[in-house]
This record gives C-alpha cells, sequence and structure tokens, in this order.
C-alpha cells in the first residue's frame, strides 16, 4: 500500500467518489453464491475477452467488474488515493472523459497482447478469459499523477517516502515486465500497461491544450 500526503485542493472530490461507490455496488450485486467472488457467468458476459470483441461495451463494462473482495478492495484503495488529485487538476468533466477512455485503452491493449499470445504460444484458450476490473483506467491515473506531481511525496510503508514519480514509473516497469513472464498470477497485466499508455497520452494532448493552465497549477502543487 502507499499512503498520500495531504494537500488543499481547488474543488470538492465529486468524481472519483462517485466512480469508487458505482463499482462497490456493481460488485455487491454481481457476487456470485459464495458471497466472495464474481458470478463467473457475469464475468464472462461482459468481462472483456479477445472472444468478446464483437460486444464492444464490455470494452468499458470490465472496468466496472472485479473478481472478488481482495481486488475490489485494492483496486478502490489506489482510485481513492490518486484519483481526487487528478480530478481536481482536470476539472470533472474532462476527468470522466479521461477515465473511461484509459478504461477502453487498456481493455483493447490486453485484447491486443492475448491475441498475439496465443498465436505465440498455440494457446487459444486465452481468448476465452475475460479481464475484469478498474485496475487498467486506474493505471492511467496513476499515470496522470506521475505527471501532475512527480516531485509527490508518497509514503511506502516499512520503506519511507519516495517521490511520486519514481514509485509509479517503477510500478509500470514491473507490470509490463510481468507481461512477459505468463500468466502465472491470474492478473491483466497487459491491461495494467494499457491503461498507463492511455494516461500519458491524455495528460500529453491535455497539457498542450490547457499549457498556460497547467504550468501554473505545476508550479503551485509540485
Amino acid at each position: 500500500m502507499v499512503i498520500e500526503e495531504p494537500r488543499p485542493k481547488k474543488r470538492k472530490t465529486i468524481i472519483t467518489w462517485i466512480i469508487i461507490i458505482t463499482c462497490l455496488v456493481i460488485f455487491l450485486i454481481t457476487l456470485g453464491s459464495d458471497g466472495v467472488t464474481v458470478d463467473m457467468k457475469i464475468a464472462y458476459e461482459y468481462g472483456f475477452s479477445v472472444d468478446n470483441f464483437g460486444k464492444s461495451y464490455t470494452l468499458l463494462t470490465a472496468a466496472f467488474l472485479h473478481g472478488d473482495w481482495l481486488h475490489i478492495i485494492g483496486n478502490m484503495y489506489f482510485l481513492y488515493v490518486f484519483g481526487d488529485d487528478a480530478e481536481d487538476t482536470m476539472g470533472r468533466i474532462t476527468f470522466v472523459v479521461f477515465y473511461l477512455f484509459c478504461a477502453v485503452f487498456a481493455s483493447a491493449f490486453f485484447g491486443l497482447v492475448t491475441l498475439v499470445t496465443a498465436n505465440i504460444t498455440g494457446n487459444f484458450a486465452l481468448l476465452a478469459e475475460p479481464a475484469v476490473g478498474a485496475s487498467g483506467a486506474i493505471f492511467g491515473v496513476l499515470a496522470a499523477y506521475a505527471i501532475f506531481f512527480p516531485k509527490r511525496l508518497l509514503v511506502i510503508p516499512g520503506w519511507g517516502k519516495v517521490p511520486a514519480k519514481f514509485y509509479l514509473i517503477i510500478y509500470a516497469i514491473m507490470e509490463t515486465v510481468a507481461i512477459f513472464t505468463g500468466p502465472l498470477d491470474n492478473v491483466a497485466h497487459s491491461a495494467h500497461v494499457g491503461g498507463f499508455i492511455a494516461g500519458v497520452i491524455f495528460v500529453y494532448i491535455f497539457k498542450r491544450l490547457n499549457n498556460p493552465q497547467y504550468q501554473i497549477v505545476k508550479l503551485g502543487k509540485s
């Protein structure tokens, strides 16, 4: 886990909380009979897989499903820590567009990597395996945070304080490396990397379009 040092904000956090609450409600609704993991029928119907590519809505719906309690708690914690600052910097409407863009891009990138992997390994069963979770979109949020607040200190229990840019970039590199280790941990690492790439692309465009305003935010809040 990581702890962020608090800072004053220009506006109240609304969108981030709406996303968190929405994900929690959907998780409770989609729980299987064991009360611990998602109903697999729902995961295969609304999660994103290469086989589900014809169902374009799964590119987005996958980001609102979660596999189990640990999955939802971990994702929502990271969104809680980093989402409010990205929302505060971009503005609420832009943040919504940003978050959804990262979610869709992450799913598409996962599909592309899965398709390539299946063809290289001959394991075409991978094409039916769905990815679920908000982590792809959240990695986009992490990318935005690293760019907007590179010098912000994050507290890593057991390690101390680390500048945000180092923590988040190393995290992204680790996820990239994990893609090539194979599906050993049942985690869609490629979706994480896709989300991070999407975040970098979106924030780069955002900065170019809002350069004067962004510079004020950067210098005052880094």
